[in-house]
């Protein structure tokens, strides 16, 4: 669990340890492409998703509506980080842009190793 702040409120992004591999984004792409755990390095478009039998999925969200309020959230963190004179990549944010996208898809398989 990772916690920072926004405008003085408590945030909190929970990552689970545990690659699940029900379809979305490969294992190969996770690892290699997203840096999945990769702290800083990690794709902040990364997220995760249920499919249709409610298995837990990593999905990309680049080329969805979701990409702006991303972006802006992560310019207000990394504001509240200068205001703190906080290094960007010392607080384990997700700052990568790592690939061209891919939709959001939970049920199919997608990622660079099978392009």
């Amino acid at each position: 669990m990772v916690k920072f702040f926004i405008n003085g409120k408590e945030r909190v992004k929970i990552i689970i340890l545990t690659l699940s591999y029900f379809m979305g984004l490969t294992k190969d792409q996770l690892n290699d492409v997203c840096l999945i755990y990769g702290g800083h390095m990690q794709c902040k478009y990364l997220d995760e998703a249920k499919n249709d039998k409610g298995e837990v999925v990593h999905v990309c969200r680049k080329l969805t509506a979701e990409r702006l309020a991303i972006d802006i959230e992560l310019e207000d963190i990394l504001e509240d980080f200068d205001r703190k004179g906080l290094k960007h990549d010392s607080q384990g944010i997700p700052l990568g842009n790592n690939c061209s996208g891919y939709q959001a898809l939970p049920n199919v398989e997608q990622g660079y190793d099978l392009d």
